[in-house]
């Protein structure tokens, strides 16, 4: 009868299962370590996306940052200082990327520059489509809204703010991009009416005008 020779007490099938079984374990365990670590990445990034857009928004809400960024987008001057002009020449532009400053006017992102962006890490970074550590572009734009019923000459406009992002880097799976950006409106002049108002003129919702209809002053709804 044939035997299978043995290794220090182990037959040879004996030795192949073992290092079969190894082999499963080993690659068990570095598919659990690589799953790990894409699910740390992918962790750090959707808290970074959401630092972005709170840092994105901070600025948009302050008043003292939305003037400076008004400066800073040419575009934008037929709503910036102290007399309305006809912004209807703004209306077939659409949106179009906003330069975003803080009020001392340092920069916070350009999002005209194509590679201006953002690493895994929430670093703001300018070499977007050229390195790999750069993957994260957010998309910042603004358009304005008129009423033209009430304004057709749109001196008073809404200005919406939105956020988006695309993302270049390694596999991290499926996200919703969609839910770490945002909509953002801000009022600009009130609509000048035939007639004259009394007393301050009211706070309208992010959606509304304030319009002067005979003598009183009342939110005018533009409508998204």
């Amino acid at each position: 009868m044939m035997h299978l020779r043995s290794l220090r007490g182990f037959t040879l099938v004996e030795v192949l299962v073992a290092t079969s079984v190894t082999a499963i374990a080993v690659a068990a365990a570095v598919s659990i370590l690589v799953s790990l670590s894409k699910e740390k990445r992918r962790n750090e990034i959707l808290l970074n996306l959401s630092a972005i857009r709170l840092e994105f928004q901070e600025h948009l809400l302050r008043n003292r940052d939305w003037q400076a960024t008004k400066g800073a987008n040419p575009a934008m001057s037929c709503f910036n200082g102290s007399t309305a002009t006809s912004c209807a020449s703004l209306i077939a532009s659409g949106k179009q990327p906003l330069k975003l400053v803080s009020g001392d006017s340092s920069l916070i992102y350009d999002s005209a520059n194509p590679q201006s962006g953002y690493t895994l890490q929430g670093a703001a970074c300018d070499t977007y489509g050229s390195s790999k550590d750069c993957v994260i572009k957010p998309l910042l734009t603004w358009e304005v809204q008129c009423n033209t019923a009430f304004d057709p000459s749109c001196v008073s406009p809404l200005v919406n703010t939105d956020l988006g992002f695309i993302y270049s880097g390694p596999d991290i799976g499926s996200i919703n991009f969609k839910i770490y950006g945002f909509h953002l409106s801000n009022s600009t002049f009130p609509f000048p009416s035939t007639g004259a108002c009394t007393g301050a003129v009211p706070v309208c919702t992010a959606t509304q005008a304030a319009i002067c209809e005979a003598g009183a002053w009342t939110c005018e709804e533009f409508g998204l």
